[in-house]
């Protein structure tokens, strides 16, 4: 088992993230779709988000 730990930040982080609760049924449904994929986290941080896998 591996795990991935992205951190955005920067110009563009925030409304990364605020497209991606926008649109959070169409990012579940082509995670859904990744062969293998057991979870996929998204957490807001001050300065944008992380994602986790």
């Amino acid at each position: 088992m591996h795990a991935v730990i992205r951190l955005y930040s920067g110009e563009g982080a925030r409304a990364l993230f605020d497209m991606l609760e926008a649109r959070k049924a169409e990012v579940e449904e082509v995670m859904r779709g990744v062969a293998d994929l057991r979870s996929y986290t998204l957490i807001r941080t001050a300065t944008g988000g992380a994602s986790v896998t």
